[in-house]
C-alpha cells in the first residue's frame, strides 16, 4: 500500500525522533557522542607505611668455643707445627656440643662451611686439615652414601696427640677471637684468667715452654 506524503513525512519524524534520543542517552552516558565511556578506578589515597624493623639473620654456627688451657698453649708455640690442626678441632668440638649432646662425629662439610664462614681462606682450610688428619684431631670416615664424616677424640686423647702433658683448664673464647690475628695472645690470656694465680714468668716458663720475654709480648697483645 503507497503511503501519502504525509504519512511520509510523519513516519521520517518519528524515526528522526528515535535517533535524537539515542543520541541523547549516549550523550548522557558517555560524556559525548563520540568518546566511548571508560569508568575510572577509585582514587586511592597511599598510606604511611608502618615502620618495619628488620632484624639481623640468627648465624648457623657456634659464636664461641670452648678450650683446654694446656692444649691451646701447647698448639700456641712457636715451633709446635700443631695451630692450625688444634684450632680446627677447637671448632669441630663446638659444632659437635658439650655434655650429653656431644656425639663425637660431625660433617666434613659443615666443619668446613663453618671455617670459611670465619673469614679463614680455602688455601688455609686444606692445610689446617691436613694437619689434623696427620696429627690424628679428626678422623674422616665415608659413608655408604658417600658423604663424609669426621671422628672427633677426646680431650684427653688430642692432648697425647699434641704432645701436652695435660688438657688444663676449660675456658670459653669467641670463635672469631679464636681465628683471628693475635689468637696466641687471647689463648695465653685464657691460660692466665684460668689459673687466677700470679706467678713468675720464670715458672711459668716451665710449665708452659713458652718464654718469659714471649709471655710479657702475648699478655701486651692480649690487653
Amino acid at each position: 500500500m503507497a503511503l501519502s506524503a504525509l504519512e511520509r513525512q510523519q513516519a521520517l519524524d518519528g524515526l528522526a525522533s528515535a535517533n535524537l534520543r539515542r543520541a541523547e542517552f549516549a550523550y548522557m552516558a558517555n560524556g559525548s557522542r563520540k568518546t566511548q565511556y571508560a569508568p575510572q578506578p577509585p582514587e586511592i589515597t597511599q598510606l604511611t607505611p608502618e615502620p618495619v624493623t628488620i632484624q639481623a639473620p640468627e648465624s648457623q654456627y657456634p659464636e664461641t668455643v670452648t678450650f683446654y688451657t694446656l692444649m691451646g698453649v701447647e698448639a700456641a708455640k712457636r715451633a709446635s707445627g700443631t695451630g692450625g690442626a688444634w684450632r680446627l678441632f677447637t671448632l669441630a668440638k663446638a659444632l659437635d656440643g658439650h655434655g650429653r649432646e656431644a656425639v663425637g662425629r660431625i660433617s666434613l662439610d659443615d666443619l668446613r662451611d663453618f671455617v670459611r664462614s670465619l673469614g679463614v681462606t680455602s688455601r688455609t682450610w686444606r692445610r689446617w686439615y691436613r694437619q689434623a688428619v696427620e696429627i690424628g684431631l679428626l678422623d674422616p670416615v665415608q659413608n655408604k652414601s658417600g658423604a663424609w664424616a669426621l671422628i672427633l677424640p677426646s680431650a684427653g686423647k688430642a692432648a697425647h696427640y699434641m704432645g701436652a702433658d695435660d688438657i688444663g683448664r676449660k675456658v670459653e673464647m669467641s670463635a672469631a677471637d679464636l681465628i683471628g690475628k693475635g689468637w696466641k695472645s687471647r689463648v695465653w690470656a685464657g691460660y692466665e684468667a684460668a689459673r687466677g694465680l700470679q706467678i713468675s714468668r720464670e715458672k711459668m716458663q716451665k710449665i708452659t715452654g713458652v718464654a718469659a720475654s714471649t709471655q710479657c709480648y702475648r699478655d701486651n697483645k692480649a690487653g
